[in-house]
């Protein structure tokens, strides 16, 4: 068969780069279902996203859909022939919707009984003629956080359309979508005019618009970045204060990237680090620079300028492949000034008003309509913060050399003063640094280095790619933040439902969940829960609900059980045997999880938890009464018996210790005499008290095995 290059172009207004990041993995993933879906066999297909520019290339792609054989199923035999074996109308007019001969038809056997079938085979149609389907279902899958409409189509995109390249070889497939119709011509970048760029095929693509300085894959983008930030680094001797996630958000910024370096004046090193490098990246995606130490005088920076924690110096980037670098200097120079002087002004004016002064303002800023104001929150945590700090140091005098007292009255200080920094001049600028200025003015005031880094850090994590806390208080309040929150709106009938979670509770869930297990912290939830809904209902903001409890520890052991599926590869029936457990320690749930899924590789694994599984569908409904070990007559239960005395301690003992690997290993040992059990002994026997006995039995037995997870949550090969 004859294969041949397809090239598909979405030619758009320029996109943001979260746009352009989730346009690239949506079409990674629904280009190869929407051929596969039209029979359409192909290879190599390469996806090129940038502002200006969604695309895939496919090298090889049939030129015929391929044939399809199909099985039609129609009436019921009895009604399709007649007692003479003839066909009935039924039969014929089937026959004819299928457009197969009527002698054609073939009796089938169905567990219903026999029905009449048309078998037909579906010729592939040209490529040429479903590419414009592809193409149109393609764009109607996207689904953007923001979606515009600037047509009267009847779906929306994330900008507006303005050009489509459709080449299969070098011929232009015609399809349309937004009233714009296909060609082969692109489109180059404002900046240059917006020039059209003719292109012959989907093989020349790459090289022609590269001739147009126009680079549509984004690895190549990141390299070219990469490139230029190694040789302003080299040049000035210094380091540039980035992160692949970074430069991932550059590339996907420019069509075509160019690095040049810029000045800025010393004086606004006196700024605080993270305002330098917000009021760069955040707002206009330049990089700081920071000094680079030499082992030997070969360049860079003596030891008497360590203590600059930043240069004068930042990386831009260049949007016009045409544009003279120097200009552009001076522009980004220029803009940069603006954003530091008005960042130097708020931090100057911020420093005229001490956070405690404040803190009487957070009255009227509402926390949430019917839950109070930032003043309540900011007391409620000054109050949890330090309890919780009790439960997770329970039985310690010190931690890492501090006295448990000290972090405590850390934890409550900082709890105090943590949301005062939302009032301040810089965080109304720059929202970004909510909390990590609070934590930069309390110091500067005079609190302690622990308070200043915990309200810095108490909003952390803010995501799945931001780092927990790394002090002990900034763990303790972040936690009772973000436990807080969750207590207020569940307490208020606010409960994420499906996919929606507009108050971020989810997040915060995760956030608890992210911080306990990275620190190993074991703080027992369910009085943590209980303190926070005990300080909400207090102040009159909630009325309790019975159940409530229990519905927030489930709710955030959901979240375990996410992360655990996802994160750990936990099999998903194993994670909800876990979660399901009574347990409230996250570290604990963890370690019982990889436990299980270890032992669920061994050999014993399946027999012994069918075995358990059919112990627990016996005990269904059952009242388990107490054991008598003297009534044994068969000696099947007699040794079950006798070996579950000498493992029931040890099990006990191993799952006190968390050995819960060596615990499901012993009871595992226990698995021949249950076997033998199930096989030699009934239960249900007419004796009551015998029946009672071994009810009882089965009982301790599904106990020992239930104290570590729940198996009947377990799914087994039948």
């Amino acid at each position: 068969m004859v294969n041949r290059t397809l090239l598909f172009e979405i030619g758009v207004e320029d996109l943001p780069p979260g746009f352009v990041s989730y346009a690239r993995d949506r079409m990674q993933n629904v280009v190869p279902a929407l051929f596969s879906e039209r029979r359409v066999e192909f290879s190599g297909l390469s996806v090129y996203c940038s502002p200006r520019r969604l695309a895939f290339l496919i090298d090889e792609c049939a030129t015929m859909q391929a044939d399809a054989e199909h099985e039609a199923k129609g009436p019921a035999v009895r009604v399709a022939y007649d007692a003479d074996g003839n066909p009935t109308k039924a039969a014929i007019g089937f026959a004819r919707s299928q457009g197969v001969p009527v002698e054609s038809l073939q009796v089938v056997d169905a567990p219903k009984g026999q029905y009449v079938s048309a078998h037909k085979v579906l010729k592939g149609k040209p490529t040429l003629e479903i590419i414009p389907e592809i193409a149109s279902a393609l764009i109607e899958s996207f689904s953007f956080v923001k979606m515009m409409r600037w047509t009267e189509e009847r779906f929306a995109f994330g900008r507006p359309v303005r050009w489509l390249v459709a080449l299969f070889g070098d011929e232009v497939v015609k399809c349309s979508a937004f009233g714009v119709e296909s060609s082969n011509k692109s489109w180059g970048t404002w900046t240059q005019g917006e020039a059209p760029i003719e292109i012959s095929d989907g093989g020349t693509y790459l090289k022609t618009m590269a001739e147009h300085g126009i680079i549509p894959d984004q690895g190549r983008r990141r390299e070219m970045i990469a490139e230029g930030i190694n040789t302003v680094e080299e040049k000035l001797g210094c380091q540039v204060v980035c992160d692949d996630e970074m430069i991932s958000v550059l590339a996907d910024s420019l069509d075509s990237p160019r690095v040049l370096c810029g000045d800025f004046d010393r004086k606004f090193l006196q700024l605080p680090e993270p305002v330098l490098i917000t009021s760069m990246w955040h707002h206009q995606y330049f990089l700081a620079t920071r000094p680079r130490y030499f082992s030997k005088p070969s360049g860079g920076f003596a030891a008497r300028d360590a203590s600059l924690t930043l240069l004068p110096h930042f990386v831009a980037m260049l949007a016009n492949p045409e544009a003279k670098e120097e200009i552009v200097r001076g522009g980004s120079e220029a803009v940069l000034m603006a954003r530091l002087e008005d960042a130097a002004f708020f931090y100057s004016e911020d420093q005229k008003t001490p956070l405690d002064k404040l803190l009487p303002k957070l009255r009227g800023m509402v926390f949430h309509k019917g839950l109070g104001d930032l003043f309540m929150k900011s007391q409620r945590l000054a109050n949890l913060a330090p309890e919780l700090a009790t439960l997770v140091f329970d039985g310690q005098e010190a931690v890492d050399g501090e006295p448990v007292e000290r972090i405590r009255e850390n934890c409550r200080r900082a709890g105090e003063l943590c949301k005062t920094g939302l009032l301040t001049h810089m965080v109304g600028e720059f929202p970004e640094l909510q909390g990590v200025m609070g934590g930069i003015y309390a110091k500067l005031f005079g609190d302690s280095d622990s308070v200043g880094d915990a309200i810095s850090e108490h909003y952390r994590p803010r995501g799945v790619n931001d780092k927990p806390p790394e002090t002990h208080c900034g763990r303790v309040l972040a936690i009772s933040d973000k436990l807080d929150s969750i207590c207020a709106f569940f307490g208020s009938g606010l409960i994420p439902k499906g996919s929606e979670d507009p108050l971020g509770l989810r997040r915060d869930a995760q956030g608890i969940v992210s911080i306990l297990l990275d620190c190993g912290y074991r703080l027992g939830l369910y009085s943590a829960i209980s303190q926070s809904i005990e300080l909400i209902a207090n102040e009159g903001l909630i009325r309790p609900a019975d159940g409530l409890k229990e519905q927030v520890l489930t709710f955030i052991k959901q979240r375990l059980s996410f992360g655990l599926v996802n994160g750990d590869a936990i099999r998903q029936d194993l994670a909800a045997a876990v979660i399901s457990h009574p347990c409230d320690d996250i570290v604990d749930l963890r370690d019982r999880a990889l436990a299980l899924q270890e032992f669920s590789k061994d050999e014993q694994f399946e027999a012994l938890t069918t075995g358990m599984k059919r112990a627990s569908n016996i005990l269904k409904g059952q009242k388990v009464g107490e054991f008598d070990a003297s009534l044994l007559p068969d000696e099947q239960e007699q040794r079950l018996f006798s070996e579950m005395e000498q493992v029931e301690p040890a099990v006990s003992r191993l799952t006190a210790e968390s050995k819960y690997l060596d615990a499901f290993r012993l009871i595992a040992s226990l698995r021949p005499l249950i076997d033998d059990f199930f096989e030699h002994v009934m239960v249900m026997t007419d004796d009551e008290a015998l029946r009672d006995n071994r009810l009882a039995l089965l009982g301790r037995l599904t106990s020992m095995f239930g104290s570590i997870a729940n198996f009947s949550k377990i799914v087994v090969e039948k």
